[in-house]
């Protein structure tokens, strides 16, 4: 009886309150972004209105949010930040948790997802569509402008939710980083797939983990390299996914 109850206060929560603030949030956020575009040209306002509504969202929705590693990222350059990705989850857990201006490369049929598209299409994200190749060398040159910006950039390299382990990457976060010289930082979600399966429009509570790992630096590599700079950057984020005892340096809670 009580196991059912829980159940029914669960099922409660996430349609009343987790749904409804992603909804309202949402709004607020795409509200804002049109009565600020005039003034935001590099969208920054909007990435901190943004990363506020994300961690409001995810603590209203029992998501606790645990980051290690965050002093690997200090906000005085840009960098490429490569991740893996798990769920739809991923995008407002990166908004909630990086302190450090930056934007999604990702790609085009993320933009039309409800919410979470909104928000990318607000914030002045770089869209990319792989299947043509003159728009995606177009969405890469936006981001190198990005990146000589001081502006990072955000790859979700397997170009694709994750069903089963860490997928293939894709080669343009190295192309990217091999062309600017800019150092790359890998990153790893844990758990956001348990809060949001692949499928759902549910948000469960539950604890992610964002763990960011050492700087890849492109020294010794040459813009020809690419392939070699993908697998290695693979390397370092299927490291950071592996169980540990021990905690990254600068465990954080933002949730």
């Amino acid at each position: 009886m009580m196991h059912w109850i829980k159940q029914l206060a669960v099922a409660l929560r996430i349609l009343f309150v987790t749904d409804l603030s992603a909804v309202v949030l949402t709004l607020i956020v795409g509200l804002w972004s049109l009565l600020a575009a005039p003034f935001d040209r590099q969208g920054r306002t909007h990435q901190a209105i943004a990363a506020f509504c994300s961690r409001l969202f995810l603590r209203l929705s029992g998501v606790k949010v645990v980051i290690e590693g965050a002093r690997r990222l200090p906000h005085n350059r840009s960098y490429v930040l490569v991740a893996n990705h798990l769920s739809m989850l991923d995008i407002p857990v990166m908004l909630a948790s990086l302190r450090l201006p930056f934007r999604f490369l990702a790609k085009r049929s993320l933009f039309r997802t409800p919410f979470v598209g909104w928000n990318l299409y607000f914030g002045k994200h770089v869209a990319v569509i792989r299947e043509h190749r003159l728009l995606a060398a177009r969405a890469l040159h936006q981001a190198e402008q990005l990146l000589r910006q001081g502006i990072s950039v955000l790859i979700f390299a397997e170009g694709t939710r994750s069903r089963r382990g860490l997928g293939r990457f894709k080669p343009g976060a190295a192309h990217l980083a091999l062309k600017t010289r800019v150092p790359v930082v890998p990153l790893a979600l844990l758990g956001t797939n348990e809060c949001l399966p692949l499928g759902s429009i549910h948000v469960r509570p539950g604890t992610v983990n964002l763990r960011i790992g050492e700087a890849v630096e492109t020294a010794g590599f040459r813009e020809t390299d690419v392939h070699q700079f993908t697998e290695l950057l693979r390397r370092r984020v299927e490291q950071l996914l592996r169980p540990s005892d021990t905690p990254l340096a600068g465990a954080e809670a933002v949730s």
